[in-house]
């Protein structure tokens, strides 16, 4: 069976996480280029989280979390595949669910969101990659 066709993603730097069929160029205008390949959802959780750390638009990357089938449950079984114990949580918030990873430091902040998705994105935020992207 052919493999499909990969797209790339780039999140300029207006906060536009934007999808192309042709690697885009670097520019200045280019805060990140990702390639999604639609039968290995590893990497689109990949680029929803980065993007969204990264400055992307939470409306789109809520949008494209959603066409992708990874806005609910599913995140679930992405967390487990990469060592994050998800569990449900209560917060003022309302229902949702707090994350860490299984070899964190007791003192690591947690990340807690909504859905699966979004404590990813909250866990990721507190962490080293926020920094260093910042």
């Amino acid at each position: 069976m052919d493999q499909p066709e990969p797209w790339f993603f780039y999140l300029h730097t207006n906060g536009d996480l934007i999808a192309k069929h042709f690697r885009p160029d670097l520019g200045d205008f280019v805060r990140k280029i990702w390639t999604f390949q639609p039968d290995e959802r590893e990497s689109g959780y990949i680029i929803l989280i980065e993007a969204a750390v990264l400055g992307a638009r939470m409306p789109r990357v809520l949008e494209l979390a959603k066409h992708w089938g990874m806005d609910g449950a599913d995140g679930l079984i992405f967390c487990e595949r990469m060592g994050f114990i998800c569990q449900p949580h209560e917060s003022e918030a309302g229902n949702g669910y707090l994350i860490w990873h299984k070899d964190d430091a007791p003192e690591r902040t947690r990340g807690e969101g909504s859905s699966p998705l979004l404590a990813l994105i909250s866990y990721t935020r507190a962490g080293d990659f926020a920094k260093k992207a910042a």
